[in-house]
């Protein structure tokens, strides 16, 4: 008798198993299809295929930003050239920054007064983030060009080529 039950037990567990793994199988194939039709339907869409590791660049070209090195961002600094914007979170700027960056965070740019108040739309400004897999900085350089800033360049190799040997 504790045979029958065991097989019946076995046979309902099967059945609920493979109910549950149809169930996961149609909500991912659901959210794939959902997934895609955005990706299809969005304006910016994220590229299937593309060179990652020059995903900065590409996209500052993409908004007409001219990229510059290490060597520059030093000239500038001596030259007093280019006002520098970090665009990293506030704690990153507090770990660490280029030296006379003031801090400016691209998820909420107005959220520092007191560095708009300073800007001209007119003034050159170098703009950086964490490194090439950082995307802040791009962030930021359209804020401010909404703004009609226009004048701005970015350093794509960021806080961590900067920092680095």
């Amino acid at each position: 008798m504790s045979g029958v039950v065991t097989q019946e037990a076995f046979a309902w567990s099967w059945a609920f198993l493979r109910g549950l793994v149809f169930r996961v199988i149609l909500l991912l194939l659901g959210a794939c299809m959902l997934a895609g039709g955005i990706q299809f339907a969005r304006r910016d869409a994220i590229s299937w295929v593309g060179d990652w590791a020059h995903y900065i660049e590409a996209q500052a070209r993409r908004e007409n930003l001219l990229l510059v090195d290490r060597e520059a961002v030093r000239g500038m600094i001596r030259s007093g050239s280019h006002l520098i914007l970090d665009a990293r979170p506030a704690a990153d700027y507090q770990a660490g920054h280029i030296e006379s960056a003031l801090s400016m965070p691209s998820d909420d740019p107005g959220a520092h007064p007191e560095v708009l108040s300073i800007l001209a739309p007119s003034d050159a400004l170098m703009i950086y983030c964490s490194g090439y897999d950082c995307d802040d900085s791009i962030v930021l350089a359209r804020a401010l060009r909404a703004q009609d800033f226009t004048n701005l360049v970015l350093y794509a190799g960021g806080w961590a080529e900067w920092s680095g040997p």
